[in-house]
């Protein structure tokens, strides 16, 4: 177990590279659960523990963290798809299913289902492109899928499963969105209620005043990282939506290796980064995650990885 903070939240931005202007921040953590599953209330700490990935059950952390007063707000959810989301898009050569890669995020404020249909509610829509996988082989998401970006639809809302606690309801509703634990009032169906952590969760974001969210996506294991580690001891991170010099010295190794045009140098972990950085861990053979980190940059002949 440790305890998350907004302090630490900002100690995993600046890890990654990101800036961020928004004075409320959502986060997902992959992998991770509040100990307090039934907590909906915004306080300085949170205590979290890592669990493991799971398709059948909410394993994950969705949260807001408001960057004025230090408050957050940690709810069980998940950030990988149902498992008959996954076996249903196998039939179909992946397509109707994916898991979105850690990085930077942006949803608005939305309907869910995003054409805002009978049955719809309030919540986050996709507000840019993001990178995902899609599983053509089996049923989990590995080195073997093709990581992409684009624009699937993966929403942020209600994940229809009231509990992260036990096995029943032994489902929740994601084909590769992420979602917060509870129930919401649809439109077009008054036997339909606002129940759990979902509504408070969607009112606290709502009431901001914000038209549109950056969410910061990554694993529990990191956010325990930043949360426990000693300062200068965690190696940056970057990902999809990291920006800044750290990100133009391995643009400029990327097209040392022949993977990067001189003209795609913009400091800006992009589309074309990404790909970059995918073909290059799987030509050495390293884990294929899109992410910068420790081990790609020493293989890419960088020095002096910096630390946080």
């Amino acid at each position: 177990m440790f305890t998350f903070s907004a302090a630490h939240l900002e100690r995993l931005v600046e890890a990654h590279h990101y800036e961020i202007a928004d004075d409320v921040v959502l986060f997902g953590l992959r992998g991770c659960l509040p100990t307090n599953l039934q907590d909906v209330t915004r306080t300085a700490l949170k205590p979290l523990r890592q669990v493991p990935i799971d398709h059948r059950r909410l394993r994950c952390t969705v949260g807001s963290a408001d960057r004025q007063t230090g408050l957050l707000m940690a709810c069980p959810g998940s950030t990988v798809p149902h498992l008959k989301h996954i076996e249903r898009a196998l039939a179909q050569s992946g397509q109707g299913a994916n898991c979105l890669t850690p990085g930077l995020l942006r949803f608005a404020k939305g309907k869910h289902p995003s054409a805002g249909g009978y049955g719809s509610h309030d919540a986050f829509q996709q507000a840019q492109p993001f990178p995902h996988q899609r599983t053509r082989d089996d049923l989990d998401y590995d080195d073997d899928d093709v990581i992409t970006v684009g624009t699937p639809g993966d929403n942020l809302h209600a994940s229809y499963a009231d509990t992260a606690s036990s096995d029943f309801p032994p489902h929740f509703e994601s084909a590769g969105c992420i979602v917060v634990a509870g129930f919401p009032l649809r439109q077009g169906y008054p036997q339909s209620r606002d129940l759990g952590c979902w509504p408070r969760f969607r009112d606290a974001a709502y009431a901001t005043g914000q038209a549109s969210f950056t969410l910061v996506l990554a694993h529990g294991g990191e956010a325990e990282a930043v949360a426990t580690a000693a300062p200068g001891t965690v190696p940056c991170m970057l990902r999809f939506g990291s920006v800044g010099p750290l990100v133009e010295r391995v643009q400029r190794a990327l097209v040392k290796a022949g993977l990067l045009e001189p003209g795609q140098v913009d400091a800006r972990y992009g589309r074309a980064t990404l790909n970059a950085v995918v073909a290059f861990q799987r030509r050495e053979r390293l884990s294929i995650d899109g992410t910068c980190a420790l081990h790609t940059a020493d293989a890419l002949g960088i020095a002096n990885w910096p630390m946080v």
